[in-house]
């Protein structure tokens, strides 16, 4: 009776350990590696750095951002002053299963570099037909057919290569080159149009920036060739691990999958009790 209630207790602690957030400071994410031989999906382990590819897209775009939606992963794709597409990726194969080029009001954006959910709701930061430059400054809804509407532009100063949004609703953006050597984090309140730095982090080349669901909020140094992790509530950096020189991440996005330790660890302590037990009840029938 003892051990069938110590196993009661152990599936209980299981179950309560998958709703509760972990506390290991990692996560599995998906990324782009851009590659001129053909951009691929990667699975990568924010704790350790290790890259195992799922598949070819099967085309190459200068600049990407992810986005899941109701389990499916998108991902916005620009060559600029050529192509933005709204993709949809096979995240099993790696596959492009969709590409539908974007249309701000019946132009294609020359540049899209930054892709987010909100609430159910692709959101796009792109540059306004109309405008030069290389700056992403305005952010509108996305529609499944690549249609935008919407549009919100703000100040120039903050370049949306990649956004993000954390569990309370509050946007987080990168300017991956402020200037030769660095980047910027910064908030956004589309509502109110406004901009608020956050940190200035020593890279020219942060893109990918994403929340995890459980609130860890990580980067991709293409130039470092590092997972950076940044605390949200300052931007402050709190730790890098390194990923393979071959691989150039430009875009992360959580792929909620638990990390195997955490089945491996409780699998093994249930396998232990359920065989104790097994045992136990042997021996007293025998």
């Amino acid at each position: 009776m003892a051990a069938r209630k110590w196993i009661s207790a152990l599936i209980g602690l299981f179950v309560l350990n998958m709703l509760l957030p972990s506390s290991t400071e990692g996560a599995l994410l998906y990324g782009v590696d851009r590659r001129d031989d053909g951009d691929q999906l990667v699975l990568v382990d924010s704790s350790t750095g290790d890259v195992n590819v799922i598949g070819q897209l099967g085309d190459h775009y200068r600049r990407t951002d992810l986005a899941l939606l109701d389990g499916r992963l998108f991902a916005v794709a620009t060559d600029p002053e050529t192509r933005s597409d709204l993709l949809e990726i096979d995240t099993s194969t790696g596959a492009i299963v969709s590409a539908v080029s974007l249309d701000a009001g019946g132009t294609e954006p020359g540049l899209a570099e930054a892709l987010m959910n909100v609430g159910g709701q692709l959101v796009v930061g792109y540059r306004r037909p109309g405008t030069s430059g290389g700056v992403s400054n305005t952010m509108g809804d996305l529609a499944l057919d690549g249609m935008i509407t919407n549009p919100t532009n703000f100040p120039v100063s903050h370049d949306m290569d990649s956004l993000t949004l954390d569990a309370s609703g509050r946007i987080y953006g990168v300017d991956a080159s402020i200037n030769t050597t660095q980047s910027m984090i910064y908030t956004m309140d589309r509502a109110a149009v406004l901009t608020t730095s956050l940190a200035i982090v020593n890279t020219p080349g942060l893109f990918g920036l994403t929340f995890t669901s459980t609130g860890l909020l990580f980067g991709s140094d293409v130039e470092a060739k590092t997972i950076r992790q940044f605390d949200p509530l300052t931007g402050t950096d709190i730790g890098s691990v390194s990923y393979p020189d071959e691989f150039d991440l430009l875009a992360l996005e959580d792929s909620a999958i638990p990390e195997p330790s955490t089945f491996l660890i409780w699998g093994g302590l249930l396998g232990i009790g359920l065989f104790g037990d097994y045992w136990r009840r042997r021996k007293t029938t025998a």
